[in-house]
């Protein structure tokens, strides 16, 4: 007993750090829908807490979603929020059935989506392409960092009420020194053991000024498919270049895509066929 309010001390000064884990992940990314002319140039990659994404638009209006998960492996509550990424071009919004707080040891499921809102002027093209991605960060904040009397620190509040009960329940000494420490370690608790968790959002996004002409091949795609659409022939994976010896013309591999010719390479008609931007997305 004689070391009994020491230790009792240690524990409501310290229940979150002592506790809790310290772990946010993320996972199950994916894209869920597009629309208009929005495309995923490449597939979204998750690394620890940073989301990577490589997209385009092209109209007014175009936009597309991403799902993924947070999974809040800690003691404490976060809020979520995107109101900082927005661009003058394009509009972010961060939706979750369950509003913008993870519970502790829970996990939320996110809807991100970007959206072309306002037009890119002309001038600002560089190469038929805007860059208008975003590199910034979520904040998870504790909610109690926004709103002193909700998530974490209500919990302290609490904590501390029951603490002062305790106190005089079990009759223990230096009753004013107890209550004065726990009452600094209600407002300095939050602030030690709730630390902001960073999010890394790497939304490369980019606006080209060029509409695209989305063409279907019906056939299976390997290496070395023939696919003739007008006046263009489309070979896949490979293309037909001058050898490094300066002697000859031969196919070389150029890994996934395609390479485009003409079908008739004598011919002097005008060319009339638009060229394929996309082949089977």
């Amino acid at each position: 007993m004689k070391y009994l309010k020491y230790i009792f001390l240690f524990i409501l000064l310290f229940p979150l750090t002592v506790f809790a884990e310290d772990s946010i992940t993320i996972s199950d990314l994916s894209l869920v829908n597009k629309e208009g002319l929005a495309v995923e140039l490449n597939p979204a990659t998750v690394t620890g807490t940073t989301i990577s994404l490589d997209t385009k638009m092209y109209e007014v209006g175009d936009s597309i979603e991403y799902q993924f998960t947070i999974e809040n492996n800690t003691n404490n509550e976060y809020a979520i929020d995107v109101s900082n990424i927005n661009s003058e071009y394009v509009n972010y919004q961060l939706k979750s059935d369950n509003g913008n707080i993870i519970k502790p040891s829970s996990t939320n499921t996110y809807i991100l989506t970007a959206t072309y809102q306002n037009e890119v002027p002309q001038n600002s093209f560089k190469g038929g392409k805007f860059e208008v991605g975003v590199d910034q960060f979520l904040e998870l904040k504790d909610p109690s960092l926004i709103n002193p009397l909700t998530g974490n620190f209500f919990y302290i509040l609490l904590l501390f009420i029951v603490s002062i009960c305790v106190v005089f329940i079990l009759k223990l000494k230096y009753k004013k020194t107890i209550i004065t420490l726990l009452f600094i370690g209600l407002f300095i608790i939050p602030y030690y053991t709730h630390a902001t968790e960073i999010i890394h959002l790497d939304f490369g996004l980019k606006i080209g000024n060029i509409l695209p002409t989305f063409c279907t091949y019906d056939g299976e795609i390997s290496y070395g498919t023939e696919y003739i659409n007008g006046q263009f022939t489309y070979y896949y994976g490979m293309e037909y270049m001058w050898n490094n010896d300066n002697s000859n013309w031969e196919w070389r591999d150029i890994g996934d895509g395609w390479n485009v010719q003409l079908t008739d390479k004598s011919s002097t008609d005008p060319v009339t066929t638009t060229l394929c931007t996309y082949i089977n997305d």
